[in-house]
């Protein structure tokens, strides 16, 4: 049986691919088409309940956010030897309305708004373990930005 502080490991593993320009909403990074609709909905705050398979608020459209996490969290907690229905809550809380810190400031031409994403997960003893990570966005352009090839469809060669 696996010890429990794990838990701190697998918040950090979802946090760090939540945040990551690998986590796309058809072949563009989820954060910022998340930030263009907060920015939209004058909203600073966005809480998904990847257990509960909720956003709030609910005027952010979350596409399939909920259900690829919920597997995601699901699969790092079996590789780290831990049944699934030891997490009670699963939390991911992204804050775009944070103070900048002077590195922020320094790229924030370059590399748009800072943000915070925060992970809870609380297990069936109630206790909760979380990671926090910060970074940089822009709000979604497709004419600014490439589409991941991931999406598109493969090619055939004679």
């Amino acid at each position: 049986m696996p010890r429990r502080k794990e838990l701190k490991s697998v918040a950090y593993g979802v946090a760090d691919h939540f945040v990551s320009r690998y986590n796309e909403i058809d072949g563009y990074w989820a954060l910022g088409i998340l930030y263009k609709q907060a920015n939209h909905n004058k909203i600073h705050t966005i809480t998904l309940d990847i257990i509960k398979q909720e956003i709030h608020p609910n005027q952010i459209d979350p596409t399939d956010l909920l259900t690829y996490f919920h597997s995601y969290l699901n699969k790092l907690l079996i590789n780290h030897h831990f049944k699934p229905a030891i997490i009670q809550k699963a939390i991911i809380e992204i804050n775009f309305h944070i103070q900048a810190t002077d590195l922020e400031n320094l790229y924030k031409n370059i590399y748009g708004d800072p943000f915070e994403c925060t992970v809870y997960l609380t297990d069936d003893l109630h206790k909760t373990f979380f990671s926090k990570r910060r970074g940089c966005c822009k709000e979604h352009s497709k004419e600014k930005e490439c589409q991941s090839l991931r999406v598109l469809p493969h090619l055939s060669h004679p």
